[in-house]
């Protein structure tokens, strides 16, 4: 085996529930212990905490360690174990490619060398990477019965983010949380749209359940639609038995929304935003355009092997919820700073660019001096109120200025616009205007693979490549 000139370390670990990484802090000695015993000189060493090799989503230090290979910056690895490494036949495939084509070496710690330049050695390492995949599959199958079991018992789930109006263990009330999710049931069993109450849960600074304070449409119909806030235990968005916790609302409260959600002419009247963002989905197991296609009348995006050329058609998501949280991300975008604040980045200094983001900053910065004087008694609310909308003119206008020197014509349209569109979204915008609006603003959505046993909208799963 030659001698690498700068090798890499890679360790993974599927779940750390401590949060201390004492797994991979394990495998990192022993594999620094073997370079020292091959004297072998470690350039880096690439690390993945809480994350699986098996459900495809992507390792940020594995492509990390595979771009050093394939450029030369690293001519050798250590693992651990192979299936430290993969545990995917797909990625194991990639793998040996590269090995083939940089003939770099590989050490484990566990298993020996893996000469991967060999048809033997390409065996050993597929052998390998079958058992190891067998292995995931059979412990998902134990998964699987085990979550099934434990909803069918009425125990809470705990696994995932906290629930809206429960404590961590999902057994005790959060009152305050609690009395908004009361709320929210009771406005829209009168008749008040999703949108509506997001705006008002916004408007009232109301904390989510990890502590920020914007809310999405979709997680607001998530947390009404959620069987959990009645006391019932739901899997895989089937109600299965009464839950051993105390309830928020009633069982009663939540068929009704449920109907009221499900109701065909509701799902008939947003029937064409289902399709909003055709054309900037990618697929985050294989890079491949995610194509509009409903399964089983549920419009969604699926990776689809008979229409992509390298697809894997292993990854769909439903539409709607998709559409409402990369809308919601647009419209809050186009009216909040930091879009002049990423211009002036892009700006050069003493540029006409970057005189215009200086003059936005400074504008936004007296109207939260005005805000303070008037709530201070030294100006009266009519000088407030003309103070203030002279400065929200000269700010919309140097925002549409500056966008069209950065080269966002397009989106100097829309700046200062996003609580009108919203209002507007579906009133009287057509689908190509809203698909205008996103696109000027969006490059791209990668959307990851969803986490097994998991089947409520997961925002985590998208990942936007924004043009500013």
């Amino acid at each position: 085996m030659k001698r690498p000139r700068s090798a890499a370390i890679y360790a993974r670990i599927s779940k750390d529930i401590t949060g201390e990484q004492l797994g991979v802090q394990r495998q990192l000695q022993d594999c620094r212990e073997l370079a020292r015993e091959m004297d072998w000189t470690i350039g880096a060493e690439y690390t993945d905490n809480d994350r699986s090799a098996f459900n495809g989503k992507i390792r940020p230090q594995y492509r990390l360690l595979l771009e050093d290979l394939r450029s030369g910056l690293r001519d050798g690895l250590i693992i651990w174990h192979a299936d430290r490494l993969h545990r995917s036949p797909v990625e194991l495939e990639e793998f040996i490619d590269l090995c083939e084509d940089r003939a770099f070496a590989v050490a484990t710690v566990r298993s020996g060398a893996l000469d991967l330049t060999t048809a033997s050695g390409r065996t050993i390492a597929r052998i390998h990477g079958a058992i190891a995949r067998g292995e995931s599959e059979r412990m998902g199958e134990r998964m699987r019965r085990s979550n099934r079991q434990a909803a069918e018992q009425g125990r809470p789930a705990t696994r995932g983010p906290r629930s809206y109006g429960y404590t961590r263990d999902g057994m005790t009330i959060v009152e305050a949380e609690a009395a908004v999710v009361r709320v929210l049931a009771e406005r829209f069993l009168a008749g008040e749209s999703i949108a509506a109450l997001t705006r008002w849960l916004n408007d009232s600074e109301i904390p989510t359940a990890t502590g920020g304070t914007v809310w999405w449409s979709a997680s607001v119909r998530q947390l009404l639609r959620s069987a959990r806030v009645s006391g019932q235990r739901e899997y895989h968005g089937e109600i299965v038995a009464p839950g051993t916790w105390p309830t928020i609302i009633t069982p009663e409260q939540t068929t009704r929304i449920r109907r009221t959600l499900d109701a065909p002419e509701r799902k008939t009247l947003r029937t064409p935003s289902r399709y909003l963002l055709t054309g900037l989905l990618r697929c985050g197991r294989c890079d491949r355009p995610l194509i509009s296609h409903p399964k089983h009348g549920v419009p969604g995006y699926d990776c689809r092997r008979d229409v992509g050329k390298g697809a894997c058609g292993k990854l769909s998501i439903v539409a709607e919820p998709l559409d409402e949280y990369v809308r919601d991300l647009v419209l809050t975008a186009l009216d909040g700073p930091e879009l002049a604040a990423a211009m002036l980045r892009r700006s050069q200094p003493g540029t006409d660019a970057d005189a215009l983001a200086g003059k936005i900053l400074a504008d936004e910065d007296k109207l939260t001096g005005l805000a303070e004087d008037y709530a201070a008694g030294e100006i009266t609310r009519e000088q407030f109120k003309t103070a203030t909308a002279i400065l929200q003119k000269q700010i919309t206008a140097n925002r549409e200025r500056l966008a069209t020197l950065d080269g966002h014509g397009e989106l100097a349209r829309y700046l200062g616009q996003g609580e009108q569109l919203r209002d507007r979204w579906h009133a009287s915008l057509s689908l190509d205007q809203r698909r205008a609006v996103i696109r000027s603003i969006v490059e791209a959505v990668t959307i990851h693979p969803a986490t097994v046993g998991t089947s409520r909208f997961d925002p985590d799963r998208a990942e936007i490549r924004w043009r500013v």
